[in-house]
């Protein structure tokens, strides 16, 4: 008999194991080993370990069916050991099925049970289930105090559940902001992983990992995790790993400006949620999906996106992500204008905050209350809601939240600083808080964060004529860019000093020049904070687009050479145009050597409206610049209005078609209104094909 046992117990720890890396092929075998002569315990054991891999290949129902099961066997033949493993499996289900505080209940009743049995290494999988549901629950302190437990527990033997709390405790840190830490759990936790085969973990942990070091600028070691993570979910053949890893991609190349690489993981991901049960998953897809949209411009669809995930969100009960849609949808509705709907979604949000009893989806809610505020330029409750977000967020030690609120307060008074510019307090106030962000962003160790930051505060130095400390400080936020390919913010950077070099060198009146410094560095925190950079675009923005080009005389410097779409006997406009024509020009001069290739978006005037800078070389027997060795350069400036600026966002695809139009053109007669006026409808209706509403 004692031999039978053996073998069986053999038997079932390869099926065990086949859980790890095959959770279908361990079905298949425990199944198989049910047929066989085995006794009730044995039996109730096997048919534990079956539900576990149901649950690890998502069929979520049918495991709850059969730990149910389990359970009242257990009770009824008064087991207590597969009682309680039937109750923290139980737990587990409802994770999946959204039904948290039954499941809280459940697991604490487990992990008593293990207490009295002294089951250690069972108590820690309750332990780290207990932490899963907290975590989903919104409480991230108690899910840390019960992930540090599990450690604790294993810490002797440190077995598949060590290396699971070390994960999930790695996604507490990445989801607050605490990204070296969440790195180093990741790779303590990957290595684990490794060594004992748990693949299944190891997309998991390496997905998590690609997350921590893109938020930490380390975008090639990110996607290094993200090929590895993928490679081997597809030789698996698990379609709920390829999904999610395929999500991590999309947000990957989305940060990065790669919209169209972006775009094809976020089609696949979506196509495979069709055909799996991973409701959460489908749920961050789309939430993700939303974010791509609203980079462009496009509310319409992100809003469809949001609508999908609270569909899928009432039809499955898993609210995990519920806070996040709805703040997002107010943030959609608030950057259309429409407020009522705004706080109808914020409300919603807050209830479900204080419902949880979730201080991270309250913190969330006064941010985003705080942000409308601010664009309604109700500035003293924008204040407060914001302190009070800031307050809450410190509390609870959330990086990210706290990176926001500072920059937000930093906006608040950067705003009230414009609205009276005799009171310097407002703008010692903004300075200090952009400064704040800076240092948290820099100790954290969070690259793009602290170059954004940079950014705005080298900005701030230049409106203040502090021209050295300017230069300094986006010198350094070009070289964090640079070292960290992050291309597309090394290019802002650039951008940025050229524009306050120019402004040294500009004649127009020094009040205008601050004034489009400080729009600058208000439209690069909207950047850096939301969603989106401005409302979404109307057909008036699209009509009052247009563009001039400019020449360069040797003694009067740039000059209108062509102009479409506005009338220039309007004496308004003739003076802003061309005194943002020198800006421009000096910018990409800056008196030693021109540069060719699209620039921008760049302040156009004062108020409301930007451009993107196309320059380029082309014959012109009326130029002769000795200060640029005899080249003849134009610029052909692209004009809209600044709520139209995410749709312009795909910059290779802009220039592509900049570079299209004009390789062709022989000399500066070519360039004339007509072909000015194709250029502007070219470039329009090829940058929204991808916008229109289906």
């Amino acid at each position: 008999m004692a031999e039978i046992k053996g073998k069986f117990g053999n038997e079932l720890e390869k099926a065990k194991k086949l859980i790890n890396t095959n959770p279908y092929q361990g079905e298949l075998k425990l199944r198989e080993l049910l047929k066989q002569n085995i006794n009730f315990v044995e039996k109730l054991e096997l048919k534990i370990n079956l539900a576990y891999s149901l649950l690890a290949q998502l069929k979520v129902n049918e495991s709850y069916k059969m730990y149910n099961a389990v359970l009242h066997e257990a009770i009824e033949k008064k087991n207590q050991k597969e009682e309680a493993n039937a109750l923290e499996g139980l737990a587990n289900c409802n994770i999946s099925l959204g039904k948290i505080e039954d499941g809280i209940s459940l697991c604490i009743q487990s992990i008593k049970i293990y207490k009295e049995l002294s089951l250690t290494e069972s108590e820690a999988k309750a332990s780290n289930t207990l932490a899963c549901l907290y975590l989903s629950k919104g409480e991230p302190d108690l899910a840390l105090e019960f992930f540090e437990k599990s450690l604790d527990l294993t810490k002797n033997t440190e077995t598949i559940m060590y290396l699971m709390a070390l994960g999930n405790s790695a996604v507490i840190y990445l989801n607050r902001g605490e990204m070296e830490k969440a790195t180093l759990y990741s790779k303590r936790s990957l290595e684990k992983a490794i060594s004992s085969n748990f693949v299944r973990g190891i997309c998991v942990i390496q997905n998590n990992l690609a997350d921590a070091l893109r938020a930490m600028g380390e975008y090639s070691e990110a996607l290094k995790n993200l090929e590895a993570a993928m490679a081997l979910a597809k030789k698996i053949k698990n379609n709920k790993f390829i999904a999610s890893i395929s999500t991590g991609f999309a947000t990957y190349w989305i940060e990065l400006g790669e919209l169209k690489k972006a775009l094809k993981m976020l089609k696949d991901s979506l196509n495979l949620y069709k055909k799996i049960d991973d409701p959460l998953g489908h749920i961050i897809a789309l939430h993700c999906f939303a974010q791509y949209w609203l980079v462009q411009g496009n509310f319409q669809k992100a809003k469809e996106n949001l609508e999908e995930a609270l569909h899928v969100i009432e039809e499955s009960g898993v609210s995990e992500s519920k806070i996040e849609v709805l703040i997002l949808l107010a943030e959609i509705y608030e950057g259309m204008d429409e407020n009522d709907e705004a706080y109808r979604y914020l409300k919603q949000g807050d209830n479900l905050s204080w419902e949880r009893k979730s201080e991270i989806g309250h913190t969330q809610v006064l941010i985003q209350r705080g942000r409308i505020s601010i664009n309604k330029l109700d500035l003293n409750e924008a204040e407060m809601s914001l302190i009070e977000a800031l307050r809450y967020s410190e509390k609870i030690k959330h990086i990210i939240l706290q990176f926001k609120a500072k920059m937000l307060l930093a906006q608040t008074f950067l705003v009230k600083f414009l609205q009276n510019t005799s009171n310097i307090k407002n703008y010692d106030k903004a300075v200090y808080y952009i400064s704040d962000a800076m240092t948290l962003a820099s100790s954290k160790k969070l690259i793009p964060n602290y170059v954004n930051a940079l950014i705005i505060r080298g900005l701030l130095y230049s409106s203040q004529e502090e021209q050295e400390k300017a230069e300094s400080t986006l010198t350094e936020a070009m070289q964090l860019a640079k070292n960290h390919g992050m291309k597309n913010k090394g290019q802002k950077v650039q951008e940025r000093l050229l524009f306050i070099s120019a402004k040294q060198s500009s004649s127009s009146s020094k009040n205008q020049l601050r004034n489009l410094v400080l729009s600058l560095a208000l439209e690069d925190i909207k950047t850096t904070t939301a969603s989106y950079v401005e409302s979404s675009i109307t057909e008036d923005d699209i009509a009052n687009t247009f563009i001039v080009s400019f020449k360069f005389d040797e003694n009067l410097g740039p000059v209108i050479h062509e102009v479409e779409n506005v009338d220039l006997n309007d004496r308004e406009w003739n003076k802003k145009i061309v005194m943002t024509g020198s800006l421009f020009s000096i910018a990409l001069g800056q008196g030693q050597a021109y540069h060719v290739g699209l620039f921008g978006p760049l302040p156009f005037g004062e108020k409301d409206l930007s451009s993107i800078i196309y320059s380029l070389i082309i014959r012109d027997l009326t130029q002769v610049q000795k200060r640029t060795q005899n080249q003849t350069y134009l610029l052909l400036c692209l004009v809209f209005t600044k709520k139209m600026g995410p749709i312009f966002y795909d910059r290779q695809k802009l220039k592509e078609i900049f570079d299209s139009q004009t390789k062709n053109l022989k000399n500066i007669e070519d360039i004339d209104n007509n072909f000015l006026e194709f250029l502007r409808k070219k470039i329009i209706s090829e940058m929204l094909v991808d916008l229109v509403p289906i």
